[in-house]
């Protein structure tokens, strides 16, 4: 099924985001700004690897702690945000580098 979710009624934040909940299910979002004078497509449910850089990226944008790029490319702002969630999941040593038992607790807190 292919599950498509509009959003024509929420406001950003003063940084432009936007919070609303979705369906696990949902794989299409359809942002529509300016009364449809400005849409954003936004793809759910595909998400790269766990082991990829990208992957955990993405997760971590997803949980609230990550707004840098998702470019595959490790940077200080991924770095504090992997330490953000270290130390909100009580991981041992939180020093802000992915490892497998971050990488494990994130996969746990994301939900795969």
């Amino acid at each position: 099924i292919d599950r498509k979710i509009f959003i024509t009624d929420k406001k950003t934040d003063d940084q432009g985001r936007i919070e609303c909940s979705i369906p696990p299910d949902a794989r299409e979002i359809l942002i529509i700004f300016k009364d449809g004078q400005e849409i954003y497509k936004v793809y759910a449910g595909l998400l790269n690897p766990i082991d990829e850089i990208s992957g955990v990226q993405a997760r971590l944008r997803n949980l609230g702690y990550y707004f840098g790029p998702i470019d595959n490319q490790p940077n200080s702002t991924l770095t504090e945000a992997v330490l953000s969630f270290q130390e909100e999941n009580n991981l041992p040593s939180p020093d802000g580098t992915i490892n497998d038992e971050t990488k494990e607790c994130l996969k746990r807190a994301y939900g795969g």
